[in-house]
C-alpha cells in the first residue's frame, strides 16, 4: 500500500493522526519518532506544492518550434520554448497572464539553478542548468530551452509521446516579481 497523502481540506493535526496510525507507515517505520518525521515530511511536501501553485504554474500551448532531435552519435535533445512573450494565457481564475520580454533575464544572468521537470515532479528531472543538461536563454520569442534528457525508461517514454504529438505543451513554475 502507498503512504498516505494529505487530503484536500484536511488539517495538519488530522493528517498527522491518520498518517501515524496508517498500517503501511507502522510497518515501514515502526519507530514513532521516525514515522512522525516522515509524516511531517509528507505534510511539508503538500505545502510546498501548494506554495508553488501560488507562485504560478501555467500551461500554455507551444506556438513555436518544438522538437525532439535525434542525431546519430549525439544525445537526444528536446528544444523549443518554455514560455512565449506577449501572448495571453487561457483564463486563470478570472484573469489572464502575459509574459513580458526580459522576464527571465535576471535569473539567466545570475545563473540560477533551473530544472526541467516532467509534470512538475522533482523525481523526474529532464535536465538542469547546473549540470549542463538544460540550456536556457531569452530570444525574441520567449524563453528558449534545450534539454538533454536522461536515458531512462520514463524519459524515453516521454520522448515517444512527444514525437507522437500526444504531449505538445510545456508549463513552468515562477515567482512573480512585478505585475500590473
Amino acid at each position: 500500500m502507498p503512504m498516505p497523502k494529505p487530503k484536500k481540506g484536511e488539517s495538519k493535526d488530522d493528517f498527522l493522526e491518520r498518517c501515524m496510525g496508517n498500517d503501511t507507515m507502522n510497518d515501514e517505520f515502526p519507530d514513532n519518532d521516525q514515522r512522525y518525521a516522515v509524516c511531517n515530511d509528507l505534510w511539508r511536501d503538500k505545502k510546498k506544492k501548494e506554495a508553488m501553485m501560488g507562485k504560478g504554474m501555467r500551461s500554455l500551448p507551444i506556438q513555436t518550434e518544438w522538437r525532439v532531435t535525434r542525431n546519430e552519435g549525439e544525445p537526444v535533445k528536446i528544444s523549443g520554448h518554455a514560455a512565449v512573450f506577449d501572448q495571453l494565457s487561457d483564463p486563470i481564475m478570472g484573469f489572464r497572464e502575459k509574459i513580458a520580454k526580459g522576464a527571465f533575464k535576471k535569473s539567466i544572468r545570475r545563473k540560477d539553478d533551473v530544472r526541467a521537470l516532467w509534470n512538475h515532479n522533482s523525481d523526474y528531472v529532464l535536465g538542469r542548468t547546473k549540470s549542463g543538461t538544460l540550456k536556457v536563454k531569452e530570444d525574441d520569442v520567449g524563453l528558449a530551452i534545450e534539454i538533454q534528457p536522461p536515458d531512462t525508461t520514463w524519459a524515453n517514454d516521454l520522448i515517444t509521446t512527444m514525437e507522437r504529438g500526444d504531449v505538445d505543451q510545456m508549463s513552468f513554475a515562477f515567482a512573480v516579481v512585478k505585475d500590473e
